[in-house]
């Protein structure tokens, strides 16, 4: 008893205590009194312990600090004792549960024919294709099954080829990974419009960066393979677009342009329907440099690029240029010799071009010295940065806008507008400025624009443009879009030119009230008809205009300045008349304006017999669905028409039946046919400002071939919605070799 307490170590397991007596051979002596009272208290200890669980070590101190300290030889010396002896009862042990298990890797080892998954929580065999339990008994017999053994047996006998390629294919595929990358770094030079011979630091440069890259380490594309991979991106892009055109009706815009270098180019676009992205495209097909700029070497030069890229030319049906005579001549024009070779070619003078030149003729009937004043003022201040903080302190003072004035463009169309709007924006600034500058620099250019600040007939002029030119810009800004304009011409010309009869001209006569039958085209009206002028009292010079001639009395400048609005107003309009002489041949575009087809049954037999060549022989189902438009239930009328034009067209033609089949199938397609027809030549200019970002002062020696490849390599990229950073080259592109 006395070491039995020392040496049993801390149970870990439940102990069940039970006690037995023993009785001792010794008499009891007179301290039986405190045996049995040590006795009571081992006997509690010994029910602690069983139950609280108490361990052994805790259960021999309280004991023997009960007993006042004394060791165990003096409790059980002379006394009878009772022995605690400790019997461990076993327990039953859980069966462990196999899908529990972790699977240990060292099972792949034994067993090559296993497979772990990644969280090590499933095993499978990978030849026969089923789950097995984590257990290394049930792996043996799974092993000795004989289907397993017969499907290994098969294995075994099919040749593993990456035995043979394995070396092979992982240089194939670093090197297709660096080609990749060799790619998308050509792209991204052509899209930032950088110079080729930034490619000769930046593979070293990025070799630099990530020493440890594999792909960086094997990159070598300097500014000549960059130009070569250039290339083969134009090739590819032209290529697709060749594709679709094989199998679409298009139409071709044409512009020619001198870049810096003086070299004559020729841009080529087409302009066609993607119902994959539901579309209207204007993309570029080649830009090529042209030596015979007559209307025969054009033609020459545009087919010679149609049939280099096999596209049959039956599937050309409209022509859009600038207004030129080498372009649009009646007979030896670029448009006559197309109809020779293809009768039924859509020809359309540029729209905003004619708008532009209307514009600009009616204003040479203003006087020079509106012009004048208006160039030396923008050349007076922006020519001197003393000068230019000067004015920005009378602006300040005046309480206006910073705002700098605005050079005027021969080329810019809308420019006109922009330079007289700043010039009233900052007149009382401007005033301010040249009365200080006359005293101070005494310069006759100071006093000339002073005298034109001064002059309240100089303003009126200005504030005269501010109302007309808005009205000529807000048309040539909608005629500018890449959508489809076709349906809105015939509208927009003619609200134009009657409005602007209407300011001089008697409105019965525009309108040609009483006249019941025989009644004249708008056009027809003759603009300079003296008998219906309006007296100079009763022109309309716009709201701004009227409020500062109240102010003024009758005197000759005033009586000159009507007049001359007037000569603007005719000219204007007769240059219209002139330049739209064709406009009742987009009266019928109108037939198929979403609105007019949801309101009311619309016949569009007009426009069938002026295009019956894109009909497809489906006269009679093109009109009879046309027909069927006004008969859609009222909520989906409703929501049609808040679509935008061309999105009213492809929402038709995605309506399905119960049979799946379209409904609108064969109005849709001729609609597209329509709507591939151009109606300006807007497009083409995109391209030469393009061009300009590309042909610079610092890289004018870059040959026209150069440039039409960059703008094509654009066209491929700007296809796909995406930038360099998320752009791809397919399998094709990355399949081609180079030609260095």
């Amino acid at each position: 008893m006395e070491r039995y307490f020392k040496t049993i170590p801390k149970p870990k397991r439940k102990i069940d205590c039970t006690v037995t007596s023993v009785t001792s051979n010794m008499a009891t002596n007179e301290n039986s009194d405190n045996n049995v009272r040590e006795k009571e208290n081992f006997n509690n200890s010994l029910n602690l312990v069983t139950s609280n669980l108490v361990d052994l070590d805790q259960l021999a101190y309280e004991t023997t600090s009960e007993s006042g300290g004394c060791c165990e030889d003096e409790m059980y010396s002379d006394c009878e004792a009772e022995v605690v002896i400790f019997k461990e009862i076993p327990t039953k042990k859980k069966k462990a549960n196999p899908t529990n298990r972790y699977c240990r890797k060292e099972w792949t080892t034994e067993f090559p024919w296993l497979v772990i998954s990644d969280k090590r929580d499933a095993i499978f065999c990978k030849y026969c294709h089923v789950p097995l339990t984590k257990n290394r008994a049930h792996l043996r017999r799974h092993e000795e099954r004989t289907s397993h053994q017969e499907r290994l047996r098969q294995a075994k006998a099919i040749v593993d080829i990456s035995n043979y390629l394995t070396e092979n294919s992982k240089k194939e595929l670093l090197s297709l990974k660096v080609k990749r990358a060799e790619y998308k770094l050509a792209m991204s030079v052509v899209e930032h419009n950088l110079p080729f011979l930034y490619m000769d630091h930046l593979p070293d440069l990025l070799k630099s960066i990530a020493p440890d890259s594999e792909i960086l380490k094997l990159l070598n594309c300097a500014r000549t393979k960059t130009t070569s991979m250039v290339k083969v991106m134009a090739v590819e892009s032209q290529a697709n677009l060749a594709h679709i055109l094989t199998k679409t009706k298009f139409s071709i815009i044409v512009d020619e342009t001198t870049d810096i270098s003086v070299t004559k180019c020729l841009a080529i676009l087409v302009r066609y329907v993607s119902t994959e992205s539901n579309e209207v495209k204007d993309r570029l097909l080649s830009l090529i440099e042209v030596n015979d700029l007559s209307a025969a070497g054009i033609v020459t030069a545009i087919l010679q690029v149609i049939d280099d890229l096999k596209i049959p030319r039956n599937n050309i049906i409209g022509f859009a240029a600038d207004n030129a005579a080498v372009m649009m001549g009646n007979f030896n024009g670029v448009q006559a010799k197309l109809k020779e070779l293809l009768p039924n070619i859509f020809v359309i003078g540029c729209i905003c071009h004619s708008l532009a030149l209307c514009a600009s003729s009616a204003a040479n009937k203003l006087p020079k010295e509106i012009e004048d004043f208006v160039r030396n003022l923008y050349n007076y201040l922006n020519g001197s940065a003393k000068r230019l903080k000067d004015f920005k302190q009378f602006q300040d003072f005046v309480n206006i806008k910073p705002h700098k004035l605005l050079r005027l463009s021969q080329t810019r169309w809308l420019s006109l507008e922009a330079v007289v709007l700043r010039i009233l924006e900052q007149w009382p600034a401007l005033r301010l400025y040249f009365q200080s500058a006359v005293l101070e620099d005494n310069l006759v250019a100071a006093e000339q624009i002073l005298y034109g600040l001064e002059n309240c007939i100089f303003k009126l002029y200005l504030t005269f443009l501010s109302y007309i030119l808005p009205m000529i810009n807000k048309i040539n800004k909608e005629f500018q879009s890449e959508k489809s304009k076709l349906h809105v011409i015939y509208d927009r010309i003619s609200s134009l030119y009657r409005t602007i009869l209407k300011n001089y001209m008697q409105k019965s006569y525009v309108d040609q009230d009483g006249v019941k039958e025989d009644k004249i085209h708008l056009l027809d009206l003759n603009p300079m008809n003296v008998r219906m002028y309006l007296s100079n009292e009763d022109l309309y010079l716009g709201e701004d205009c009227a409020l500062l001639l109240v102010d003024f009395s009758p005197n000759t400048e005033l009586y000159q300045f009507k007049n001359h609005c007037l000569s603007y107003y005719i000219e204007l309009c007769c240059q219209i008349r002139n330049r739209f002489q064709n406009l009742k041949q987009y009266e019928f575009f109108g037939l198929i304006n979403p609105k007019k087809l949801c309101e009311n049954t619309v016949s569009i037999t007009p426009l069938l017999r002026q295009f019956i060549h894109l009909s497809d022989n489906n006269v009679m189902a093109i009109g009879s669905e046309a027909r069927l438009i006004s008969s859609l239930p009222e909520n989906l009328k409703i929501k049609l028409v808040d679509l935008h034009f061309q999105d009213f067209w492809f929402e038709l033609y995605s309506m399905k039946n119960s049979d799946d089949e379209k409904v609108f199938h064969n109005l849709c397609y001729f609609v597209f046919n329509i709507i591939s027809l151009p109606h300006s030549s807007a497009a083409a200019e995109r391209i030469f400002s393009t061009l300009n970002l590309v042909k610079t002062k610092t890289r004018n020696r870059l040959l026209p071939e150069t440039c039409n490849a960059i703008l094509l390599s654009k066209e491929l990229i700007n296809s796909t919605n995406t930038d360099c950073r998320n752009w791809d080259p397919d399998k094709t592109l990355l399949g081609k070799k180079l030609l260095l």
